[in-house]
């Protein structure tokens, strides 16, 4: 120990010889004394010595307070000129937190003895501290107890006592302290730094005691500020062994606000099951959040459509990550050419198919050919999504339809009344009689169908024949 004593206002010119005895008194009450000679040239100056080996049979072997007392015997005699203390303990600290060691150390003990050090708390001896050493050839040891995140907290007593060396006049013996530790965050980063509501975010921290070691158990709230700061969520992190960190997810709300979020662990946040927490200053971080990009999924089509049938549109909308989309707006718009085709479908989310689904009726007036059917999902915060499937429809015209049902019907009849006159002329013997039935004009009629006096035309033949044969049956009776 250096013990430094400073002057001030000295005596200096021409140079003057000081002189100042030393007296230290250790916890025992035993002194030790000694000299310091000084030549003043200058007005201020100082002078040393050191404890134990300035002063003749000092040791530091006791624990306690040592008492300083330094006189002035020339050029004047000023007894206690200045007074001190300095204190030797068996640790080399009074207090400690958690995960620091404690150093215990201790002297004049016989070289080579046992030398025991026991700990003990409210009396009582700590079971995860035991401790036996051999001094060495000065009669010293020392030795260190490893504190852990767990040890109690509280007021503890150290006691050395050596086997063979006679107990000394004041025991080595100490009072300390071990508070809970505080715990420092490092590395405080998102996962992503931008992504789509509904999408999920992660956080991740390495925590460590002050002593060095990894926290390992506890968790942490993580504060999510939305832009503005007007709305607030949160979320807990926990030590993930697999990733060897703190971690934790948070999903970003389909409602939530776009822009720049802020996560903070806010002072003391972070706590182990021992009473430890931290960090003392607060940490943060910012990601950016964009509207949902919705997923549609529509169910392939290769139906062709005619008039009258009906168009079902079905399909399903997902969020980015996945969840049912199942409030908001879906509307399907048909176009062909870049034409629009009617008007836009609203359709119904259907929670038993956990689909969306709609339904148009193909019209007379609606275009063939390929249907391009684009749906298109939406809600009121801003989250959008489409896809489009395309349908082949065809649309017969009015005029060619009109003729095909004449043509069938005109067929059908005129090979019935064919029938009928053969049946009746064979059976009244009329093999000579000649049906004048104009067939070439019938053919050409029924290739042209091009309006109904054509079926007229067929009735009024139809009904001469018809007397004709009626005659002829007079005339053979």
């Amino acid at each position: 120990m250096t013990l430094t004593v400073s002057v001030n206002n000295a005596i200096y010119s021409p140079p003057t010889p000081y002189i100042f005895s030393w007296a230290v008194k250790d916890p025992s009450g035993s002194s030790r004394s000694t000299t310091s000679n000084v030549v003043s040239v200058t007005p201020a100056w100082a002078f040393s010595v050191v404890y134990p080996t300035n002063f003749s049979g000092a040791s530091l072997n006791l624990p306690g307070v040592y008492s300083i007392n330094v006189s002035e015997t020339i050029p004047t005699s000023t007894p206690n000129v200045v007074t001190g203390a300095f204190t030797v303990g068996v640790t080399d600290s009074g207090t400690y937190e958690r995960t620091y060691p404690v150093q215990f150390q201790a002297g004049g003990y016989l070289p080579a003895d046992t030398v025991n050090i026991t700990v003990t708390r409210s009396g009582n001896p700590v079971p995860a501290f035991s401790a036996s050493r051999t001094s060495d050839t000065n009669g010293l040891i020392t030795v260190s107890w490893q504190t852990l995140p767990n040890t109690s907290t509280g007021n503890y007593a150290v006691t050395v006592v050596g086997k063979n060396t006679p107990p000394k006049s004041v025991p080595d013996t100490e009072q300390f302290v071990i508070y809970p530790t505080n715990i420092t965050v490092t590395g405080f980063n998102p996962v992503k730094t931008s992504l789509e509501r509904s999408e999920t975010e992660g956080f991740r921290f390495n925590a460590t005691y002050f002593g060095g070691p990894s926290v390992t158990l506890g968790s942490s709230t993580i504060r999510l500020s939305e832009p503005g700061g007007s709305t607030t969520h949160f979320t807990t992190a926990s030590y993930n062994s697999t990733l060897g960190t703190f971690s934790a997810v948070f999903i970003i709300p389909i409602n939530g606000g776009t822009g720049t979020w802020t996560a903070s662990l806010d002072p003391n946040s972070l706590a182990d099951p021992y009473g430890n927490g931290g960090p003392l200053q607060s940490k943060s971080l910012t990601f950016n959040v964009l509207p949902a990009i919705l997923t549609v999924s529509l169910l392939p089509s290769s139906t062709v459509l005619s008039v009258g049938e009906t168009l079902t549109i079905q399909g399903s909308v997902a969020t980015p990550n996945g969840a049912i989309f199942s409030q908001g707006t879906v509307l399907a718009s048909i176009t062909i050419s870049g034409r629009s085709v009617g008007s836009p479908v609203s359709l119904t989310y259907d929670p038993t198919r956990e689909q969306w689904i709609g339904n148009y009726k193909v019209a007379p007036s609606d275009p063939s050919g390929a249907w391009l059917v684009t749906v298109s999902a939406s809600d009121s915060y801003g989250n959008v999504g489409q896809s489009s499937v395309v349908v082949s429809v065809n649309v017969p015209s009015a005029q060619s339809s009109t003729s095909m049902l004449w043509s069938y019907l005109l067929i059908v009849l005129l090979v019935a009344a064919l029938g009928f006159i053969i049946l009746i002329t064979r059976k009244r013997g009329l093999t000579r009689r000649e049906v004048k039935l104009d067939l070439t004009a019938i053919k050409s009629q029924a290739d042209k169908v091009k309006s109904d006096d054509f079926l007229q035309s067929v009735r009024e033949q139809l009904k001469r024949k018809k007397q004709e044969v009626g005659l002829e049956k007079q005339d053979h009776d």
